[in-house]
């Protein structure tokens, strides 16, 4: 089995528990979010640190979004101030429906975002 050394060191480094969160977690001036299950393969979107970057702006950036997946139950993965991962559920749908900034969710950068597919019935 071969091991992709720089991945590897890049995960023992940042202390990233996922070679995604290795690739996201950047020194630079833009915010990486890991957008998964919207499209056919794993997507970063980059945002300029001068850029407003919260779950509206990500689906702006996205353009056209699949209808077979649940807009309902989005889950937003972010790293706490200790190091873990919690996850937050939202409905962007609702978000987008009432257009409030008030209900728009920040993002910041590592964020890892997790559209699930929409179960169709017969």
């Amino acid at each position: 089995m071969k091991i992709n050394i720089m991945l590897f060191a890049l995960v023992i480094l940042c202390g990233c528990t996922t070679p995604q969160s290795a690739m996201l977690k950047n020194k630079g001036n833009t915010i990486n979010i890991l957008v998964l299950g919207a499209n056919e393969k794993e997507t970063i979107y980059k945002f300029k640190q001068n850029e407003s970057c919260s779950i509206m702006n990500l689906i702006f950036k996205m353009g056209k979004i699949s209808p077979y997946i649940e807009m309902q139950d989005v889950r937003i993965i972010q790293e706490n101030e200790e190091g873990n991962d919690t996850e937050i559920r939202i409905d962007i749908k609702e978000i987008m429906k009432a257009g409030d900034p008030q209900k728009d969710i920040p993002l910041k950068n590592g964020d890892r975002i997790v559209f699930h597919p929409r179960w169709i019935a017969n």
